[in-house]
């Protein structure tokens, strides 16, 4: 997926903010696609079952969608949100559907992108 620059305005304004959870990552000055990130936002989106992979410049407060990940589980969509943790280790995120049977999606956080690898 091509990155998409947006500004936090833009992802309020898109209604994309269900959680966010900020993940902070070992990088470089600016967040660009080069350059690991400085801190990484997860932004589910009930409505899709997504999680947005935003890559945040701490300086300028710039979002760049690095990736959209879909979450597996049952074809409703989530009615109201989609809550999501992070172990302390920020090694793993955990989403969950607020749908019948409230699947439970655990995803691998790369250290060095902050992309998200679905595991079960």
């Amino acid at each position: 997926m091509a990155n998409t620059r947006l500004t936090r305005r833009q992802v309020l304004a898109l209604g994309l903010g269900s959680a966010a959870l900020p993940s902070p990552f070992i990088g470089g000055e600016r967040a660009m696609a080069d350059t690991p990130p400085d801190t990484v936002v997860y932004v589910s989106n009930a409505a899709s079952k997504e999680i947005y992979v935003l890559a945040m410049n701490r300086d300028g407060g710039d979002l760049i969608m690095s990736d959209k990940v879909p979450v597996p589980g049952t074809d409703k969509p989530s009615p109201a949100s989609m809550p999501m943790a992070v172990t302390p280790d920020h090694r793993f995120l955990y989403a969950a559907l607020r749908s019948d049977s409230f699947p439970v999606s655990c995803f691998a956080i790369s250290p060095m992108s902050g992309r998200l690898t679905h595991l079960s």
